[in-house]
This record gives structure tokens, sequence and C-alpha cells, in this order.
């Protein structure tokens, strides 16, 4: 009987302790759908997204016209040109707009670079005008006498340099130039400095535009005059010349087709015998690379 007691007190000993336990214990709230909502942070699932990392800024280059990348106006051009001259007009003391059936042309040439950090282009031209002079008389330099000459095929050459500093883009320049006006006639080459702006021509697209003018306010020559020309005079002009072109090029070609017309203006100083026009539309080929 006593062991019968011992066993009973012993198993509701064991029933109090594991009623307070679980009094004790604390049980899921359930959430709005009835889902109980546990306590402590879930064990992680898979692995985490890596952190993704903040855009860097950069710049877009400027697309050129034929799709390349390249910030096409920041590169160097050089390019020449070749341009026939259509029956150019020429006045002057020999020619009274008179046209010659011979060929007249044009060479160009030019190209682009730094110096320093400063965009400068240098180039060169050429213009050969030919035209025709009809017998009678022409004015002598001094304009003070005329001279009976015979008709004759005449021709005047320029040779023309320049240097230039850009100011704005697209390919703007002011440029400092050098003129030597040559001609088969009796009169003197003239020289001298001048002063102008240029835009060069731009190849990326199919149609470009180009122009120039330069003016140079005194070339200067000599020529012999009087009895035998034992007397030297001194020759002086006021020049302006000028071009205006457009280039015209299949995509992706570094051949070109050069179209435009160009001429110049002298006024007579001194004792040059006459004003001097020169006035020629052209089309050319050229080939230009970067």
């Amino acid at each position: 009987m006593t062991t019968l007691r011992f066993s009973v007190a012993t198993l509701a000993a064991a029933a109090a302790i594991t009623f307070a336990s679980a009094a004790n214990a604390q049980v899921p709230t359930p959430g709005p759908s009835g889902t109980p909502v546990t306590f402590g942070s879930p064990a992680p699932i898979g692995k985490p997204l890596p952190l993704q990392p903040n855009p860097i800024a950069t710049t877009v280059p400027t697309t050129s016209p034929d799709g390349g990348s390249t910030t096409f106006r920041g590169r160097h051009e050089t390019f020449v040109v070749g341009d026939y001259l259509f029956q150019p007009k020429v006045y002057n003391e020999l020619s009274h707009g008179q046209q010659s059936t011979q060929a007249d042309y044009a060479l160009r040439g030019a190209t682009e670079f730094n110096l320093g950090n400063f965009p400068f282009m240098v180039e060169g031209e050429y213009r050969h005008f030919d035209y025709l002079h009809n017998d009678g008389l022409v004015t002598n330099p001094g304009r003070a006498t005329q001279s009976f000459v015979p008709a004759s095929n005449e021709y005047d050459d320029d040779v023309d340099g320049h240097i230039g500093l850009k100011l704005l883009d697209p390919r703007i320049y002011l440029a400092v130039s050098y003129l030597n006006k040559r001609t088969s006639a009796s009169g003197p080459q003239v020289v001298g400095p001048g002063l102008g702006l240029e835009k060069l021509p731009d190849y990326e697209a199919p149609l470009g535009v180009y122009f120039s003018a330069y003016y140079y306010p005194n070339l200067v020559g000599q020529i012999g005059i009087g009895p035998n020309q034992a007397q030297l005079a001194v020759l002086r002009y006021r020049v302006l010349t000028y071009q205006l072109g457009f280039t015209l090029k299949p995509e992706k070609s570094p051949i070109f087709i050069d179209l435009g017309a160009l001429g110049d203006r002298m006024t007579a100083r001194g004792n040059a015998p006459s004003n001097e026009t020169h006035l020629s539309p052209y089309a050319g080929i050229g080939f230009f690379s970067y």
C-alpha cells in the first residue's frame, strides 16, 4: 500500500511540473489569414542577393553621321583637291571679260594639327586663269600712256599660303596669308601678306560646305617703264579673294566631289594700270583622311 501511494504521488508531481511548463510557453499568435506568426529570425533561404554598385556617370562621345563613335570634330583632317575652272572671266588692262578655250584649273590642300593646346591649320592654293587679249590699245603702268598690243593668249597665276588658328567649330579659322600673283603679260608679279576668315570642309556628312575670304591691303611689285624700261615704277593693289564651295561624299568613302565658285577683286593703287577681276565656277575631285 505504501508503494502504491508513492507512485501516485510521483505521477501527480510530474503532471504538475508539465502543466506549469506548458503554461509558461509562448503560443504563436495567428495572423490575419490564420497562419501562425513565428518568433525569432528565420533561417535564410539560398544566397543573399549582391548589392548593386552605384552607377558611374560617363561622357557619351559624339557620334559621327557615318555611325562612328569618335568625336569627329576633334579629329584632324587632311585633304587635297583638284578643280577644273569653267571658262573664267578675266577683267584687266588686256581683257574685258574675254574667255579662253584653254584648260584652267585650281589645286588646294590643307591639314589640321595641334601646337601645344591650340588647334591650327596650314593650307596652300594654286589657281591658273587663261584669257584672250584682242589687239588694241592697252593702258601702261602709271596710267599716263597707252600702247598697241597685238592679239594674244595670256594667263594669270596665283599662289597662296595660309596658316590659321581655330576660332569656332565646325572648323572656322582666323588665318594669315601670303599671296603671289604672276602674269604672262608684261606686268610684274605682285606679292604681299593678308588676313582672312576660312571654314574648312567637313567630310563626315554626305554634303559639306566651306568658304573663305582674304584681304590683302598692299600687294607690291616693280616694273620698268620709259625708254628701254630704264625707270622703275612700283605697282600696288588692294586685293580681296573669296571662295564658296560644297563637297559631295559617298558614305565611308575617302573620295569626294568638289563644287563651287572662286574669284578675286584687285583695286589699282599707285602706278597699277587698271583694276582686275577673276571669277569662275569649278568642279573637281579630292581625297581626304583623318
